[in-house]
């Protein structure tokens, strides 16, 4: 689910997976997850690379990285085949 805030910004709070089919992404900050509970559909996690992009600190890399079968079922993830 998408929220848009007060001030207009959206804000993802809930993705229903059973109606997303994947393939699904984390978004990294230097290799690290920022929401490994949470994969993101691939426009969903566009958006919030660059997000992060914007409030990097100097030499931070921020990626999308495509989400493994094992980070899936980490996140509890069973998505729609």
């Amino acid at each position: 689910m998408i929220n848009r805030t007060k001030s207009g910004d959206v804000e993802l709070t809930q993705i229903n997976y059973s109606d997303e089919t994947g393939p699904f992404y984390y978004v990294t900050i230097d290799d690290t997850p920022i929401l490994p509970e949470m994969p993101l559909p691939w426009d969903e996690a566009q958006r919030k690379a660059d997000e992060e992009r914007e409030d990097a600190e100097p030499g931070e890399v921020v990626e999308v990285v495509e989400c493994t079968d094992e980070d899936l079922e980490w996140a509890g993830v069973k998505p729609r085949r």
